[in-house]
């Protein structure tokens, strides 16, 4: 699988068990850049992806094949490394109060990343994706 996942500035998720933002662009954006690629969620994320073909289950991470996407915004990834080594991270580039941070300071696995793109969203003046791969 491949994770997508969005966060503000501190690599926040979630505040309270609700999402920090969301923006119609880059729900759209998402599903533009996967193409003909399968797009994973579970039933927290179904509600964004309402007027796509994306794929609901609860066991989503473990039923995406290694390059199909998995939306990822309630569920800590950090410690399920050995099923991915590349993740798409949207970046608000904003501040907001978060108690679920998006992790990936393992000690045994660095990560590289890159710019892909920059929007402008619905809701937001600039959203910075970037893919981080794993070094080798």
């Amino acid at each position: 699988m491949i994770p997508i996942v969005c966060v503000d500035n501190r690599m926040g998720m979630l505040f309270n068990n609700r999402r920090l933002s969301r923006d119609r662009l880059l729900t759209e954006w998402i599903i533009n850049y996967a193409g003909c690629i399968k797009v994973w969620c579970n039933s927290f994320s179904k509600e964004l992806f309402a007027n796509y073909n994306v794929i609901c289950d609860e066991n989503f991470i473990y039923k995406a094949g290694e390059k199909e996407y998995c939306f990822i915004e309630n569920i800590d990834i950090s410690q399920m490394t050995d099923l991915y080594n590349e993740v798409i991270v949207c970046k608000w580039n904003r501040d907001y109060p978060s108690d679920v941070k998006f992790n990936l300071c393992n000690e045994e696995k660095n990560w590289d990343s890159m710019v892909i793109d920059e929007i402008i969203g619905s809701s937001h003046d600039k959203i910075t994706i970037e893919r981080w791969r794993m070094k080798l």
